[in-house]
């Protein structure tokens, strides 16, 4: 490295001083000035490997060029347009950031090249040198137009005239840092690229800065990466998909652009940008597909259908800068490159986000998610014109993936009041209501050990309330609802199983026998299971009014966002729910879906036979006794037996034993996410901490302190050992010989 000495003596008293000052700053401007470089070869890198549609336009560049007016503009934009979803004047940006790609790609001839840096500029400085209308949406003017317009700027960097990269850094001053969440990481991108433009070492660190806050876990009500790597956007609302999905992509790719640099981020930012990759984001998708569960508004736009590719990207990204996991990343990387989910190399496992009231099954053969919300946690919202229709988004929506592809673009044909796992007022119209509300009910979580969960709603939607509980266990998902009250309501009440893209046959079995429906829509008599697409729609208690609809329904993207044309959409759809009735009191269900079965298993009773210990207003609860699982939730202290299991706590609590070997396995949460102790009784006599044995009751006592703080609502899982039942000796005459055997 060379290094220049500057002495002006006025800068301070000591000569001295100023030469020690200005020797430093050298030295460091010098190694930024390098970083720079790199850092600026890497965002055009990135850039030049950009194909989103939301960012850059879809016309080719020479039809662009084409059409370029003399003064820059397009003819088909609408600069005074103000919608504040779909802002018209961004098509000058995106057209304009498509031309500057082609125009740095390599093989564009000379004369392209001279045609394509002639446009731009002449685009550029229409931009530049005139006031757009903006809209009345905050996020174009600070955002939305400085990110683009600075893509377009690192790639025509080297052509600018110092008087055009003044105007533009003018423009991009409006993303200054601020904000939380994924807003601040956009605004961080803008900043970084406005300082390696302006060669400018503070703004560029202060773009780091930014970035680095918002890789901490994000407590109490701020928004950001939560305590169980859940992402919070506008409120407590749930937001992988979205925000969150933009966030994972944008802060992969900086944290790339910046590595191995004096602003690189440290370990620990890596770290939880890591856990989120991988704690998160893969729980929350199957295949290529990101649960639409999780994206919140962005389940009403084209693009929620095409998740995976923006997912692998950044999980590549992440594999340049993450120092441990990367067998991990590679595997997730691996599956979101399959254009269908692959049971070979399928995750396994569960996990419940205590932060976010959401819960997610995987199996080889399937994923299976719960979406809730509580008092604590916001639904999906409806903002600027999107998602019309998402009123019942987090009300126990229970998506069912194989493939990934079973809910492919089916939102403008959904009927929105049968989503399934809801418990819905069939409203002749859409019910009023905020853009976005906190749950009714404190009473709502889950408890996982990994493998297995019991998630519970206390519900309360509408005129509607109940008590609903699902208990993923193994291949399978039990569903018991009880309490349900509507009395004061005209509609019939329906609690759907599933509301899908047709994929085969539809074959019932009820008191008919067993038939293949066809389409239209079908009341069955007392049904015992209902099969479609590999998957088994079993009721677990009768009698039961259940009813199918099969075939074509039709609607438009435009009824559930409103920045698309009233183009109709037609679907074939199977659904399938079970109807209460109207002015409905105490009623009930219990349901299973079981994927991955046949026809020829169901009929023979070759499936999976949990058995429903529990289904009232105080407990409701399963037992599986192939897998050892009896799994609870208490809404208040109480007692279940089943055979010779009992099984009692002291405080509503949700709970699960499962028999492992010589052992058991206890795990226990509350789903008020509040710091509980909690006393449960079993009858078996069991060894380990925090465990007392009563041998005159025959039960077993143990005392377990929940989580508080951030990790209130998490699960524990406690391991005991069990004592044998003692053993009798049972004299017997065998040939004539007296012997003992032993009995238990």
């Amino acid at each position: 490295m060379m290094f220049t000495y500057v002495f002006q003596p006025s800068l301070c008293r000591f000569a001295s001083v100023p030469l020690l000052v200005l020797t430093i700053h050298h030295i460091v401007f010098a190694q930024s000035s390098g970083d720079f470089g790199v850092i600026h070869q890497r965002m055009v890198n990135d850039l030049l490997q950009l194909t989103d549609p939301v960012e850059i336009a879809p016309e080719s560049p020479s039809i662009l060029l084409a059409n370029l007016n003399t003064d820059g503009t397009w003819s088909d934009v609408d600069y005074t347009d103000q919608s504040r979803a779909s802002w018209g004047p961004r098509v000058h940006l995106e057209r304009m950031l498509k031309m500057a790609q082609a125009y740095r790609q390599a093989g564009t001839s000379p004369s392209e090249q001279a045609a394509l840096r002639e446009g731009t500029l002449r685009a550029y400085d229409y931009w530049t040198t005139n006031s757009v209308v903006q809209t009345g949406n905050w996020w174009w003017r600070d955002i939305g137009e400085p990110r683009r317009l600075g893509r377009t700027m690192v790639l025509m960097n080297a052509d600018l005239s110092a008087s055009q990269r003044q105007a533009g850094l003018s423009v991009l001053s409006h993303g200054g840092i601020s904000q939380t969440g994924q807003n601040l990481v956009w605004r961080s991108d803008i900043t970084l690229m406005r300082g390696v433009m302006a060669n400018d070492a503070d703004i560029v660190q202060r773009a780091v800065n930014g970035l680095a806050s918002t890789l901490q876990l994000a407590s109490n009500s701020k928004e950001g990466i939560k305590a169980d790597y859940s992402f919070h956007q506008h409120g407590l609302q749930l937001y992988n998909g979205g925000y969150g999905l933009s966030f994972m992509s944008d802060a992969s790719r900086l944290a790339a652009q910046v590595r191995q640099t004096d602003y690189a981020l440290d370990e620990a930012n890596i770290t939880v940008l890591t856990s989120y990759h991988l704690d998160a984001m893969q729980w929350m998708t199957r295949g290529q597909q990101l649960d639409y569960s999780v994206q919140g508004r962005e389940i009403a736009r084209l693009d929620a259908s095409q998740t995976g590719p923006v997912m692998r990207d950044s999980v590549l990204h992440l594999t340049q800068v993450a120092p441990s996991r990367q067998d991990e990343l590679l595997a997730f990387s691996a599956r979101l490159a399959e254009p269908m989910a692959n049971p070979t190399t399928a995750l396994v496992g569960n996990r419940h986000f205590w932060k976010s009231d959401y819960t997610a099954h995987h199996r080889p053969e399937f994923m299976l998610s719960v979406r809730t919300h509580s008092s604590r946690t916001l639904g999906s919202e409806k903002v600027n014109d999107e998602n019309l229709r998402g009123y019942y988004l987090a009300e126990g929506v229970t998506m069912l993936y194989q493939r990934g592809d079973e809910y492919t673009d089916i939102f403008p044909v959904w009927d929105w009041r049968k989503l399934p796992g809801t418990t819905i007022e069939q409203y002749a119209h859409d019910p009023p209501g905020p853009s976005t509300a906190f749950g009714r009910e404190a009473f709502v979580g889950g408890a996982s050990d990994g493998r297995n969960s019991v998630s519970v709603m206390d519900y309360n939607v509408s005129r509607v309330t109940a008590r609903k509980s699902w208990f993923m266990i193994g291949d399978y998902m039990v569903a018991l609802g009880t309490d349900i009250d509507a009395a004061e309501s005209d509609n019939p009440v329906f609690t759907t199983l599933n509301q899908t893209l047709m994929h085969g046959p539809v074959v019932v079995h009820d008191a008919r026998g067993q038939r293949t429906l066809s389409a239209g829509t079908h009341d069955l008599d007392d049904a015992t299971w209902v099969h479609q697409d590999g998957v088994g729609y079993v009721f677990l208690e009768s009698p039961v009014n259940v009813a199918t609809r099969i075939g074509q329904q039709v609607g438009s993207w435009h009824d559930i966002n409103k920045r698309y044309e009233d183009v109709s959409v037609t679907e074939d759809v199977f659904t399938v729910w079970i109807d209460h009735g109207s002015h409905v009191k105490d009623a009930g269900y219990a349901y299973m879906l079981a994927p991955g079965v046949t026809v020829d298993e169901l009929a023979n009773n070759e499936v999976a036979s949990p058995v429903v210990v529990r289904n009232d207003h105080r407990a409701q609860a399963i037992f599986d006794a192939e897998q050892g699982v009896m799994a609870v939730s208490f809404f208040e202290a109480d007692a279940v037996r089943f055979a010779d299991m009992v099984i009692s706590v002291d405080q509503a609590v949700l709970l699960m034993v499962t028999q492992l070997g010589h052992g058991i396995e206890v795990t226990l949460a509350n789903p008020l996410n509040t710091a509980l102790e909690v006393a449960v009784q079993v009858n078996q006599q069991l060894l380990g901490d925090g465990v007392e044995w009563n041998a005159e009751t025959g039960m077993s006592t143990i005392t377990a302190q929940l989580p508080d703080g951030e990790m209130a609502g998490n699960s524990i899982t406690m391991s005991f050992g069990v004592v044998p039942e003692p053993s009798v000796m049972i004299p017997m005459l065998v040939g004539g010989i007296m012997v003992s055997q032993r009995r238990r």
